[in-house]
């Protein structure tokens, strides 16, 4: 996983690539108010395929959410009830375990 500076509160840009070998960029930047969504998902037959997370979600949020776009990163066929779970169910154990936000 390769590192770049985000330009927004020092978050920083990953890429990663998934199960399929597609590269994937997450961006610290909102969603279109269109989506009215907190994080966003690119298709992987896009060109270029980002994630797109709202920086300033609160930091268990923030977490639930950067875990939901990754799983469908590699789980794009399932849907958002399974992806939320999903997210919701990891977001709470690493919380327990002491995960916090630097």
């Amino acid at each position: 996983m390769k590192k770049k500076k985000c330009l927004y509160k020092k978050l920083p840009v990953f890429d990663f690539k998934n199960g399929n070998d597609i590269k994937y960029e997450i961006v610290w930047k909102e969603p279109s108010k269109y989506y009215a969504a907190h994080g966003l998902c690119d298709s992987p037959d896009n060109e270029n395929p980002q994630i797109w997370i709202n920086p300033q979600l609160k930091e268990r949020k923030l977490l639930s959410v950067v875990i939901e776009e990754i799983f469908h990163a590699f789980c794009f066929e399932k849907n958002e009830k399974t992806a939320r779970k999903f997210a919701s169910t990891i977001q709470k154990i690493l919380y327990k375990l002491g995960w916090k936000k630097n």
